[in-house]
């Protein structure tokens, strides 16, 4: 064989094998290039974005709140009645949330959720019935604060004087002096008597508001008693007994 004529079949057989190869790559790897707007399959996408929805938000209570009654009167007042939330478009009031910057006032508590609950009470040791409670409202990261004022109207007993029904001698008495007493307000604390003037029979004891004991033969008696609630003076009045 001509050696050109081999040289050039070689060449030729080289090119062959060269081109089948790279047709071979070809079919086993490619390229995709994605139109824009396109996803492509079981490619990871970037997340779409999205605005932070604290942005712009604003947290203020509406005013100064203020509770008050009565001694003794339940309290029950949520406090998200007196915030306003703007700037959310996802408004969720649930989520505010509630502290107490200080000590609370005698008888309160605060929920984390805004719920001022218990009852009105005055300082039992200073007697102080006029209180300052610092709060701040939370929410998305924005804070809010205020100053509650509580204001409490001590409890007052309206006192008459009591006659009691005409016993027997042989007769049990039991019978509580307090179930004449009208309130303003609602005693939470212990109510005592005791006697200011004049003497209770022998046969009677006070304990509390009552007195109980079996009745002898006793003249038209009148004393004078006194009424405390935990302690603190509230009034007086007459008690008029008599056994036939």
């Amino acid at each position: 064989m001509n050696s050109k004529f081999g040289m050039t079949v070689l060449q030729t057989l080289v090119v062959c094998m060269c081109f089948a190869v790279s047709t071979a790559k070809a079919n086993e790897y490619f390229k995709v290039t994605p139109l824009p707007g396109k996803a492509v399959e079981g490619q990871p996408q970037p997340a779409p974005h999205e605005p932070d929805p604290d942005d712009g938000v604003e947290v203020n209570f509406t005013g100064a709140p203020m509770l008050g009654g009565p001694e003794g009167n339940p309290v029950s007042s949520d406090l998200k009645n007196f915030v306003r939330v703007t700037g959310d478009t996802a408004l969720d009031l649930s989520l505010l949330r509630f502290s107490a910057q200080g000590a609370m006032p005698p008888g309160l508590s605060l929920s984390p959720t805004g719920v001022l609950s218990g009852r009105y009470e005055t300082d039992f040791q200073s007697g102080s019935s006029d209180f300052s409670l610092p709060v701040s409202a939370q929410y998305r990261g924005k804070v809010a604060e205020a100053s509650i004022r509580v204001r409490v109207m001590p409890m007052a007993i309206v006192l008459r004087p009591q006659t009691l029904p005409n016993y027997r001698v042989g007769e049990q008495v039991d019978y509580d002096l307090a179930s004449a007493f009208t309130y303003v307000g609602k005693p939470y604390r212990d109510l005592t008597l005791q006697v200011t003037q004049g003497q209770l029979p022998s046969w009677l004891s006070l304990s509390g508001t009552r007195i109980h004991g079996v009745a002898e033969s006793t003249p038209r008696n009148t004393v004078l008693l006194s009424v405390a609630h935990g302690g603190e003076y509230k009034g007086g009045f007459g008690l008029t007994l008599t056994v036939e």
